[in-house]
Formats: C-alpha cells, sequence, structure tokens
C-alpha cells in the first residue's frame, strides 16, 4: 500500500478490529447472500440473520419482496436493524436490475438505462 494512503502507525484497522471480534461461524455467514420469500421481514429470514450471521440478501419480485418503494425501504430498514439488534455487520442489499427486460424494481421505482445504453453511448459521462 502507497505510504500515503496507510494508516498512520497507531491506528488500528478497523476491518482487522471488526474481523478479530467475530467467531469462526460469523465470518462463514458473511460470505452468504440468502433470498427469502414475502415483503417483510419472516422469521425465517431473522432466523437467518440472527443465527447464521448472513452478509446479505437479495431481493426479487417474483418472491414478492419488492412491492412498492415505500415497502421496501421499511423491508430493508427492519432487516439491517435485526442485523445490527443481533451483533452482526450490516448487510448487503444485492438486486438483480440489469435494466431492460430484466428489472425487479419497476412500478413506482425510476428506471435506469441498462447496461447496454450506457455503453453504446461511447461515453464515460
Amino acid at each position: 500500500m502507497p505510504a500515503d494512503l496507510a494508516p498512520p502507525a497507531n491506528t488500528p484497522d478497523p476491518v482487522e478490529a471488526l474481523l478479530a471480534g467475530m467467531s469462526l461461524e460469523a465470518k462463514i455467514g458473511q460470505l452468504f447472500l440468502v433470498f427469502f420469500e414475502g415483503p417483510e421481514l419472516s422469521p425465517a429470514l431473522r432466523e437467518m440473520i440472527e443465527t447464521y450471521r448472513v452478509g446479505g440478501i437479495v431481493l426479487f419480485a417474483s418472491t414478492g419482496n419488492v412491492v412498492s418503494p415505500q415497502q421496501l425501504a421499511t423491508l430493508i430498514n427492519d432487516v439491517q436493524r435485526a442485523a445490527v439488534d443481533a451483533g452482526s455487520v450490516p448487510l448487503l442489499v444485492a438486486v438483480d436490475q440489469e435494466g431492460g427486460t430484466v428489472a425487479r424494481l419497476q412500478d413506482g421505482f425510476t428506471p435506469l438505462p441498462g447496461g447496454m445504453a450506457l455503453g453504446v453511448t461511447g461515453s464515460p459521462e
């Protein structure tokens, strides 16, 4: 690491400190992103968060996770609160949102162009 990017020698690395405080099971759980059914934090999802310390969730409209922007905000807040309350780190939240024909976030969400549409412009801007 270049010297100008390295933290001062007397500053503890927050990532190393976090990892040092995690059990092997919690570290393994962080490797998993899980999917679930329904529009809210279910007992089964809560168990995955609390017991297995999963690293994140994947949202799918086909499993009923995505209903509206307001519902999704509540769901994500509830899931994050459950992770923090369980003593875990905040979860990674993912969605298969490629744009075009693969769009999980539709009604009520701002449509964004897909990768092909962005690439064809030939412009980084």
